[in-house]
């Protein structure tokens, strides 16, 4: 997804970062290598660029140079990225400084036009960054008007007036201003004079607050960040109809996005996947359903090739702002495949329930959406319950132990477990650890002690990636454990799924079993966005209705094929 040339800009990087050994600020270096790359492509345009040493330095010359080879939206991205990659690392991450590539760009661009023409009203982009989709979008425009016979003054009139932007950040402000003149260069020399273009220095979620539901497209991709209590303060007033839990930034700008559209405008917002599954992502899903129409999800799993510096499985979301209520709102879903296309998986009726979005993740997944739809098991219907690992390592004050030798005079002597001790494969060894002094035993004093489990259970990697073969780790805990020591002891990174009715019909073997099949693992993948397993999630994990499974089972069909049969789908998987 990144542009081919990573390697080469990786080089020039280092070397123009070099200069900051001679005192030149980020901000300095990058309007150097502006003001060169101007000189080379775009000599007839006039920026505000003071003359400067660097400007005649080598590796400047030959940053801007390479920069010249690139259409103007190409080099835009690798000249932002690199004043973000000269910042110091700290003030980087936590202004979230990765910018859109281009491709990205421009799937997000034809979202838009697919539904509205992009001329015909109020643009903005409230965290403009480096100009990501100011510029492309003032090309497309320019493009249309164009095509509508206007020239010149008339166009760079209508830009003025319509195209809007804001940043935090003062010199991505400016540097965003500049691209934006150097799209619509030509239209600046045929008008004959220098626009004024509304790009403000400021925050987001707050500025243009006279134009609210003003802008008839709003284009982002928001800061990623988790908010303390006090980032959260002065927005309350404003999104305290998305906030639940501890949330992340991007949460509110989703929200700024509904709030500054007019009637029957379209927003396209790319935000990391956890917001379709997460529980502090609920009321954003709420806002989303029930003020307007989510008309498309378009789902990019190659999260290394997205940001520089930042991995990251990310979603474009294209959301109307609804002229009416709709009683079917059909929203489309597609998914880049290896082959670096979009391909369509499917069409959804998403809801504003407490729980989590059902989106294929796959094309293939196509065949799984029916069983969201339709009534299935639930971990509640098996007499399971979902809990996590109370123990948190470095908060916990409760004493533990290497080995149960070295547990003397202890009351209530329990088995710590760690992610560790389950292997993919699903089996358990409290002896598979980290390494040789990975504590093994807990004193939680007394056997009554709240987060000790006490019935049979399975137990869950609670933190997997998607790249992994496998999202939902998980093995028995062998009853012997609990019948020796009254119980075991989860650290904070485990989720139990605990007994809780008497007469289950599927063993904790046998759960452990079903979770670990290729189609459950599906499944749970379509409703987790993050790669956290949440006790959440799993609560609303759809699983074969038991009397199915057992009867599959009694056929003497292995658990993959069981699994498929009884959930009613083909035995053999779609490809």
């Amino acid at each position: 997804m990144l542009p081919h040339n990573s390697t080469a800009f990786s080089r020039l990087l280092k070397s123009v970062g070099a200069l900051r050994a001679t005192g030149a600020s980020p901000s300095e270096i990058t309007k150097s290598v502006l003001a060169r790359w101007l000189a080379v492509s775009y000599p007839d345009l006039e920026l505000d660029i003071a003359p400067s040493s660097l400007n005649s330095d080598a590796r400047v010359a030959k940053f801007a140079d390479w920069l010249s080879e690139s259409d103007l939206i190409t080099g835009a991205f690798w000249l932002s990225s690199a004043y973000a990659a000269l910042l110091p690392k700290e003030k980087r991450k936590s202004s979230a400084m990765y910018f859109t590539p281009p491709r990205l760009t421009a799937r997000l661009l034809d979202c838009v036009e697919a539904r509205i023409a992009i001329e015909s009203g109020p643009l903005i982009d409230p965290a403009c960054g480096g100009g990501a989709f100011l510029a492309p979008a003032a090309i497309r425009i320019v493009e249309k008007l164009e095509a509508q016979g206007l020239r010149g003054e008339a166009i760079l009139s209508h830009l003025e007036a319509n195209v809007f932007g804001c940043e935090a950040d003062e010199f991505l402000c400016w540097l965003s201003a500049a691209f934006l003149r150097m799209a619509v260069a030509k239209t600046i020399k045929e008008a004959g004079r220098e626009p004024v273009f509304n790009i403000e220095q400021g925050d987001g979620l707050k500025q243009f607050e006279a134009r609210t539901r003003g802008f008839q497209v709003v284009l982002c991709n928001p800061p990623y960040r988790k908010m303390t209590r006090a980032d959260l303060e002065p927005y309350l007033g404003s999104y305290s109809d998305v906030v639940k839990g501890q949330p992340n930034l991007y949460s509110l700008f989703i929200r700024r996005t509904t709030q500054l559209l007019s009637p029957g405008g379209v927003g396209a917002v790319l935000t990391p996947m956890s917001f379709l599954s997460g529980q502090s992502f609920i009321p954003v899903r709420k806002v989303l359903v029930e003020l307007g129409t989510v008309e498309q999800l378009d789902l990019i799993h190659d999260k290394e090739g997205i940001f520089l510096s930042a991995e990251q499985d990310t979603v474009i979301t294209t959301w109307r702002n609804a002229l009416t209520q709709e009683t079917e709102k059909a929203t489309e879903v597609y998914c880049l495949e290896s082959q670096g296309k979009f391909d369509f998986a499917g069409t959804l009726q998403l809801n504003s329930e407490a729980q989590p979005w059902a989106v294929p993740r796959h094309a293939s997944d196509k065949e799984l959406s029916s069983l969201f739809a339709h009534t299935q098991a639930t971990l509640s219907d098996y007499g399971y319950r979902a809990k996590t690992g109370v123990l948190v390592i470095h908060r916990d004050k409760r004493q533990r132990f290497v080995s149960r030798e070295q547990a003397t005079n202890t009351k209530a002597l329990m088995p710590l477990i760690w992610s560790k001790n389950i292997s993919p494969n699903g089996e358990f060894s409290l002896d598979r650890v980290s390494s040789s002094t990975t504590e093994r035993f807990v004193e939680m004093v007394e056997l009554g002690a709240a987060g000790v489990v006490r019935k049979p259970a399975v137990v869950l990697q609670r933190v997997s990636s998607t790249d992994q073969p496998r999202r939902l780790v998980s093995a028995a805990v062998p009853p012997e454990l609990q019948e020796q020591f009254g119980g075991v002891v989860g650290e904070n990174h485990v989720c139990f799924l605990e007994q809780i009715a008497d007469d289950c019909e599927i063993s904790p073997e046998l759960l452990a079993q079903i979770l670990r099949t290729r189609t459950v693992d599906r499944l749970f993948r379509c409703i987790s966005g993050a790669t956290n397993v949440s006790a959440y999630e799993l609560q609303h994990l759809p699983l074969p209705l038991p009397k199915l499974l057992v009867a599959a089972m009694a056929q003497g069909l292995d658990i993959e094929l069981a699994v498929r049969q009884a959930y009613g789908l083909p035995i053999q998987e779609n490809a």
